[in-house]
């Protein structure tokens, strides 16, 4: 089972150097499904969902490195820099107060 694990693991690492994301995904699922304890898929899944701006997908991905390796800070790092992006673009919501500017209709 190994042997199959990094075969799907190495393509998807050749199809997310070729911009293939979906492809990539597609093959951290496979390396997932056959090992559900590799939390190296899980964070290069939640790297690329990031990247897609799937900011939920990835977090829960880095949630699930965190179940399986508690101490990996890759993925508490990434989850920080979520959360930072999302506050910002939560920020920008409120960016323009003057209600007078504000079409309603």
């Amino acid at each position: 089972m190994k042997d199959k694990e990094n075969l799907y693991m190495d393509k998807a690492i050749n199809k997310f150097n070729n911009n293939d994301f979906k492809g990539a995904i597609d093959e951290l699922n496979k390396v997932i499904e056959i090992n559900p304890q590799n939390d190296v898929a899980y964070y290069k899944r939640g790297k690329i969902k990031r990247k897609l701006g799937d900011f939920a997908g990835a977090i829960n991905d880095y949630i699930k490195v965190l179940e399986i390796n508690p101490d990996d800070k890759a993925a508490k790092t990434s989850i920080q820099i979520i959360q930072s992006i999302l506050n910002r673009k939560n920020l920008d919501i409120y960016a323009n107060t003057n209600t007078d500017e504000i079409d309603m209709t």
